[in-house]
């Protein structure tokens, strides 16, 4: 199977998986640590944000959206990802247009070594690995989130809103129930509606989104630890 056919292969996968809503472990944002061997990384220079490739394990999410960088750099980069990259810890990359057209030429199927795979969106000069339709204004938006405090657990599992009782109704509630005043069920509070419409939805990262879903993919056909 070719490396083209692979990642057709992981992208089934990952979108089957998230149909069926199969959720792995919850996501940590501490240390930059996404779950178990799955770790998160937000490039602003290059190379001086790369960590060391010595006694490296695990999958890896290497965001190079909105980065710029020199010659030099690039080449750097290019040495790093050769030492880092591996089948069994690979190095999914997150690219968008505004990433540097040397890094995407770096990024380009012919030239990257095994364990390496690009996600985001595509331009004219540039394919990534796997290509998402994503507005680039929402892919700022997102990905600038995480700098204003939104979490990576927040950016990668939507929430959905749920009407809760506040904790001093359900005791109330409990009692009653218990000492046997309540013949139904209580209704629900009341909800501000003008209040809900007017509450922020939360950005998805569905760029960092995609990447988590193909690491889901690795773990299913048992191809990395």
């Amino acid at each position: 199977m070719n490396r083209r056919a692979f990642i057709a292969l992981l992208l089934l996968l990952a979108l089957a998986g998230a149909a069926a809503g199969a959720a792995a472990s919850p996501t940590k944002a501490p240390g930059q640590t996404i779950e178990r061997n799955l770790g998160y990384l937000r490039v602003h220079s290059l190379p001086d944000d790369l960590p060391p490739t010595a006694g490296a394990a695990g999958t890896l999410v290497l965001d190079l959206r909105f980065v710029s960088s020199t010659a030099e750099n690039t080449a750097a980069f290019g040495t790093w990802l050769q030492g880092r990259a591996r089948l069994q810890s690979p190095v999914l990359v997150l690219v968008n247009r505004e990433t540097s057209a040397g890094l995407l030429a770096l990024l380009a199927p012919a030239k990257v070594p095994a364990g390496v795979v690009s996600i985001g969106l595509a331009s004219p000069e540039f394919s990534p690995d796997i290509s998402l339709t994503v507005e680039a204004a929402a892919d700022r938006t997102a990905y600038e989130a995480l700098d204003h405090g939104l979490s990576l657990d927040d950016l990668i599992n939507p929430r959905i809103d749920k009407v809760r009782h506040d904790e001093a109704a359900m005791a109330r509630e409990r009692a009653a129930a218990n000492a046997g005043e309540l013949d139904e069920e209580p209704p629900l509070p009341a909800v501000d509606e003008k209040s809900k419409a007017a509450a922020p939805v939360p950005p998805v990262d569905r760029v960092l989104q995609r990447a988590v879903q193909l690491y889901h993919a690795l773990l299913a056909l048992k191809k990395i630890p």
